[in-house]
């Protein structure tokens, strides 16, 4: 018994660390709309693309204020709060198993469950992205607010509960799920004879009022109860792609990006192999407690990002299964622990736990790459003392979810350059898809010998008015970024 714990936790807690490196915000740099929202913030706008988020705004503001154009200290701040978030995890967990599940309410499950949501590949676009951080830091609310809902019988507590609910509401929108958990909640106490129908319709009651409060209020500042982007994203959707959406949801709640025929049979050849082995437990334990109250939150948590979808081949949008995630990993541990082997228990939980490693680091490797694209673009850029244009060819995408430059690019020239003015970008074409993952990415700086060769008679018309002495040009190729700046 005690060998068998002391195994366990020495495999978790080097998983930990694994991971924590993993994470390290060293090799990451603002990708993407960073170069858009993070200026917006640091210069006191709220409210942007008419979404209400305040808290996330503010938090962008305060590290604009520590760590200005540093992308290291905001890449810091994401992973402070996945750390938080865990940690808030572990205690949301003893607390349910305790009430719920209290044949399983065993120290090692909660922390199992903890690390393996601090490691879980699935939702790793929230860690690795500035912005994905809305996400975690609605979930840094959301699960306070459960945890003193389950105490709401303190009305301290009850009212600490309200105060979360109204910080997680105005952060992400995923959080709105709240006052659904919280009915669930009563219910099941209600069910078991822990309370009485007055008290729990009470407390449902200013929840309910509260909510409603919160939407007139993010009304009045946007003329919207949603964003534009979730609006139309909703009034343009069919049934069918509702559905459809909702079961990529699920899989990708399990399933990492499948990127290649190799990983999407490996994927399912392993997480086959975890089904098979947490049915038969299942069923031979005569599997009967109150799971399905979990199942019920994690279908509930992913309806409010069932009309945005989620990428199957990447990681662009991972952020929306954060929340869903808290929910799984509680699925996935309670399951294991059913198993009454600690041989294969163990098994069980290694494998698990190697498989999210093994995706966590490739996607590490897609924003590590997506960083070092964004860094040497804006670095050559810098170096540019022309004040003429700037032509910009082949401009890169995404690696695999990971985007680069799918917008912001003169949103970063504007907001990184130190010296000189550039008069326009002007964008000659754009690369969609994925751009190589290459370990010898270099910078090859043109003559005008070089450039001349590169205004060919298929891209006179977008060069017609390159002025070779005062204008600059940047060309984003697999294993080059080959620039030319005119330098007398």
């Amino acid at each position: 018994m005690i060998r068998y714990k002391n195994l366990l936790f020495t495999v978790l807690f080097s998983t930990t660390i694994c991971a924590f490196c993993f994470y390290y915000p060293g090799y990451l740099y603002f990708l993407n709309d960073d170069f858009i929202h993070i200026p917006l913030s640091a210069n006191g706008k709220l409210l942007q693309h008419n979404f209400f988020r305040p808290i996330c705004d503010f938090s962008i503001m305060f590290d604009y204020l520590v760590w200005m154009k540093n992308a290291w200290g905001y890449h810091l701040t994401n992973l402070l709060l996945h750390v938080f978030n865990s940690l808030l995890l572990f205690f949301l967990t003893g607390k349910i198993l305790r009430k719920y599940f209290p044949s399983n309410s065993d120290f090692g499950i909660s922390i199992t469950i903890s690390v393996l949501f601090f490691v879980y590949a699935m939702h790793s676009e929230a860690v690795f992205w500035i912005l994905g951080r809305s996400a975690m830091l609605g979930c840094l609310f959301f699960l306070p607010a459960l945890i003193f809902y389950l105490d709401r019988h303190k009305i301290f507590y009850f009212i600490l509960s309200l105060i979360m609910m109204v910080l997680a509401w105005s952060t992400y929108e995923s959080t709105w799920i709240l006052p659904a958990l919280a009915i669930i909640i009563s219910g099941v106490d209600l069910k078991n004879k822990i309370t009485g129908i007055k008290k729990e319709r009470l407390y449902i009651g200013w929840i309910t009022l509260l909510f409603v409060f919160f939407m007139c209020v993010r009304y009045y500042f946007t003329r919207s109860f949603l964003s534009d982007y979730n609006f139309r994203l909703i009034n343009g959707a069919h049934l069918e792609t509702l559905v459809f959406n909702f079961f990529k949801l699920i899989f990708r709640s399990f399933l990492p990006p499948l990127q290649n025929l190799n990983m999407v049979v490996f994927a399912a050849a392993f997480m086959t192999f975890i089904a098979v082995v947490l049915t038969y437990s299942a069923f031979k334990n005569n599997f009967k407690n109150k799971l399905y109250i979990i199942f019920i939150g994690w279908f509930i948590s992913l309806l409010p990002v069932v009309s945005l979808g989620i990428d199957t081949q990447g990681t662009e949008s991972e952020r929306f299964l954060y929340i869903p995630t808290l929910f799984v990993c509680f699925i996935l541990v309670v399951l294991i622990y059913r198993i009454e082997r600690r041989v294969l228990r163990m098994v069980v939980i290694v494998s698990l736990i190697v498989f999210e490693m093994i995706f966590l680091y490739s996607s590490m490797n897609n924003y590590r790459w997506a960083s070092k694209i964004t860094f040497t673009a804006i670095s050559e850029v810098e170096k540019i003392s022309n004040n003429g244009n700037l032509y910009v060819d082949n401009l890169p995408d995404e690696v695999y979810g990971a985007l680069i430059f799918r917008s912001g690019f003169p949103d970063a020239i504007k907001w990184m350059k130190k010296s000189g003015t550039i008069d326009s970008i002007k964008i000659v074409s754009k690369r969609s898809g994925n751009f190589p993952v290459l370990n010898n990415y270099q910078v090859i700086r043109m003559d005008s010998l070089a450039m001349s060769m590169v205004i060919t008679a298929d891209t006179c018309n977008a060069f017609q008015n390159f002025r070779s002495e005062s204008d600059s040009y940047l060309d984003f190729k697999n294993k080059a970024l080959y620039v030319y700046s005119y330098e007398p």
